[in-house]
C-alpha cells in the first residue's frame, strides 16, 4: 500500500516531486528520458492529489503523441489557449493546476463561462484541456519576445529591440553554456545556485578577460529571473517559485557620474585646436547635446520635421517616431534652441548619416576622441556628463526644479498641470545658461 502511494514520488529538500520514464517510443521525440516536477509542496496527501492529476495529463500527452500527433502541434495548441484564456480575462491553467490551485469561486466562474461559450478552443481555455508543452530555455527567450513582449516590442526600431533582448540572451546563453539547455520544469533552485556561483567566481576572477563587476553579475541575474518570471506566468504557472529568486550580489556604489565643469565647456567652445580633429558630425552631436542636455539617442533619432529652425525661438520636439520609442513618457518635450546648439542643429537637419539611429557607435567614437586627446578630466567622466553639466548650469542659474525635469525628460512626481511654459518662456530661461563660442568651432 506504501508502494503504491509512493509511485512516481520522489522527495528532495523537504519538497515532493513527480518522477516518471517517458514510453521508450516517444524519448527521442521528447528529447528526455524522464517526466520530472516539483509538485510545489512537502504534505504528501496533496502531493499524492498532484502526482495523480500529473499521471493523467501525462497519459493524454504521450497518448497524442503516440497516435501520430505532432510536439510541434500539441505545444501549438496549448498556446493557442494560453491566448483564448487571456482574451477572457481569465489566467489559463492546465486542467491538473486548475483542480488543486482554484477557488472554488473561481472554478464556480469558470463553469459560467462555459456554459456560455460554444467555441471549443475558448471552452478548452475554460477547462484547462490542453497539457503544458514542455520547452527549453533557449525556446522560452523566443517565446518572450516574439509573443509576451511582442506588442512592447513593435513600436522599436532594430536597434532598440536589440538592446532590450541581447542582455537576456547573453545571461540565458551562459547559463545554458553551464548547465545545459534544461526543460523550464526541470530548473531548479540548484541550478540558480549553480549559476549565482558561476557569476560570483567571475566577479573575483584575477583574469581580466573572465572578471565582471556586481552590477553586471545582477543585471545577469534579472534578466534571467525575468525572462522565467514572465514564461510562468504567460503558461498560468503564476505562482511558481522562480529558482533564481532572491539570488543578488552586494553592488558597489561607483558613484554618480561627474558633470563637466563651466571652465572646461568654455575652453571646448572657445579653442578650436581641442576638436578640430573630432568628425564634424560627432562634433555637432556634442555640441548638440551640450546645450540641450539630450540623451545621445534622442539626437542621433530625430527627424528633420522635428528641428524648428524658421520659429521665432528656434526649437526640437523629442518625440516617439514610427519605428522609435522614447525611454519614458516624461521624454517627450520641446526643446529651445540656445547657444552652440542653433547651428549644431543647423547642420544636423539635413546632416545626420554616420550616426543615425545609431547612439552607440556615436559615444563610441565621441568617448575614444576625448579620451586619446586628454580632454576628459578624469576617468569617470564620459560623453554622457554633459547632460550632467546641462543640468548642473540650471540649478546654478536658478531654473527651478520642475522646468528643469522637464527640460532633461525626467519623470515629475505630481499631477500634470498645464503646459509650463511657451517656448519664448522656455527660451528665457534657458539663455541664463548660455555660453558665447567662436564659429571656429563649427568648420
Amino acid at each position: 500500500m506504501v508502494n503504491r502511494e509512493l509511485k512516481y514520488l520522489l522527495k528532495r529538500n523537504n519538497v515532493w516531486w513527480y518522477k516518471r520514464k517517458i514510453p521508450l517510443k516517444l524519448q527521442a521525440q521528447l528529447e528526455q528520458k524522464l517526466s520530472r516536477k516539483s509538485l510545489h509542496t512537502s504534505d504528501m496527501a496533496i502531493a499524492i492529489k498532484r502526482r495523480d492529476q500529473a499521471v493523467l495529463a501525462d497519459e493524454q500527452y504521450w497518448n497524442n503523441l503516440l497516435n501520430g500527433a505532432s510536439l510541434e502541434g500539441v505545444s501549438e495548441i496549448y498556446e493557442k489557449a494560453i491566448r483564448s484564456a487571456q482574451l477572457l480575462n481569465i489566467n489559463y491553467k492546465p486542467a491538473n493546476n486548475l483542480i488543486v490551485d482554484s477557488k472554488i469561486d473561481a472554478l464556480l466562474t469558470r463553469i459560467e463561462l462555459l456554459e456560455s461559450e460554444k467555441s471549443s478552443s475558448i471552452a478548452t481555455a475554460i477547462t484547462g484541456g490542453v497539457k503544458k508543452p514542455k520547452h527549453r530555455l533557449s525556446k522560452a527567450l523566443k517565446i518572450y519576445t516574439d509573443e509576451i513582449k511582442v506588442q512592447y516590442l513593435l513600436p522599436k526600431n532594430e536597434r532598440q529591440k536589440a538592446h532590450f533582448i541581447n542582455g537576456k540572451k547573453r545571461s540565458i546563453e551562459n547559463f545554458i553554456k553551464l548547465c545545459g539547455d534544461q526543460f523550464i520544469d526541470e530548473i531548479g533552485r540548484e541550478h540558480g545556485h549553480q549559476y549565482f556561483n558561476w557569476l560570483q567566481q567571475r566577479i573575483s576572477s584575477s583574469d581580466k578577460k573572465q572578471k565582471i563587476g556586481s552590477n553586471t553579475a545582477n543585471r545577469a541575474m534579472t534578466d534571467i529571473r525575468t525572462v522565467l518570471s514572465e514564461y510562468f506566468k504567460y503558461f498560468g504557472d503564476d505562482d511558481r517559485p522562480n529558482p533564481f529568486r532572491n539570488l543578488n550580489f552586494l553592488e558597489i556604489d561607483n558613484g554618480k557620474r561627474p558633470s563637466f565643469s563651466n571652465e572646461w565647456i568654455k575652453d571646448i567652445l572657445t579653442k578650436p585646436k581641442l576638436t578640430q580633429n573630432m568628425g564634424l558630425e560627432a562634433r555637432m552631436i556634442m555640441f548638440a547635446i551640450l546645450d540641450t542636455g539630450c540623451r545621445a539617442n534622442e539626437i542621433c533619432g530625430i527627424y528633420p520635421k522635428n528641428i524648428h529652425l524658421d520659429a521665432k525661438h528656434p526649437y526640437i520636439s523629442i518625440e516617439p517616431q514610427d519605428n522609435r520609442t522614447l525611454k519614458t513618457i516624461s521624454s517627450k518635450r520641446n526643446i529651445p534652441l540656445i547657444g552652440v546648439a542653433l547651428p549644431a542643429f543647423e547642420y544636423l537637419k539635413s546632416n545626420i548619416d554616420v550616426y543615425k539611429d545609431n547612439a552607440d557607435r556615436f559615444s563610441a567614437a565621441a568617448n575614444k576622441f576625448l579620451r586619446e586627446n586628454e580632454l576628459f578630466p578624469t576617468d569617470k567622466h564620459t560623453i554622457y556628463s554633459l547632460r550632467h553639466s546641462f543640468k548642473d548650469r540650471m540649478i546654478e542659474a536658478g531654473i527651478d526644479e520642475e522646468m528643469r525635469d522637464i527640460f532633461m525628460g525626467h519623470t515629475i512626481d505630481k499631477p500634470d498641470y498645464g503646459t509650463h511654459g511657451s517656448i519664448e518662456y522656455r527660451h528665457k530661461l534657458l539663455k541664463k545658461i548660455e555660453i558665447e563660442f567662436k564659429k571656429e568651432i563649427l568648420n
